[in-house]
């Protein structure tokens, strides 16, 4: 299973580019760990997603985004289901407010 992870960030803000999510990192690193890692294939991105789409070719997408970038992460999700792609949606965001998720959001 190939998936594709996206930090919903403004990569030229720089407060928000300054360090990679750990988040992001912590959960590729389970996933290969319970699923084996011959089983998984991760790939951690900030941008280029139509791209990253097209060359990576994942199963699954899954986004972690905060309030001020949830715009971001909605026009991810349309680009995604463009593609016929799952996608997941996690972040302190959708954590404390769950009734925004989208309909291009499948969890």
């Amino acid at each position: 299973m190939r998936i594709l992870l996206l930090d919903a960030i403004d990569p030229h803000a720089e407060l928000e580019s300054r360090y990679p999510s750990l988040g992001l990192g912590y959960l590729s690193s389970y996933l290969k760990l319970k699923l084996g890692s011959q089983n998984i294939t991760t790939k951690i991105i900030y941008q280029n997603l139509a791209t990253e789409i097209k060359n990576f070719r994942p199963d699954i997408l899954g986004i972690r985004v905060v309030s001020q970038n949830y715009n971001r992460a909605i026009a991810a999700a349309k680009e995604a289901k463009k593609q016929h792609l799952p996608v997941v949606v996690g972040g302190i965001h959708i954590t404390c407010l769950p009734k925004t998720l989208t309909k291009n959001m499948d969890v």
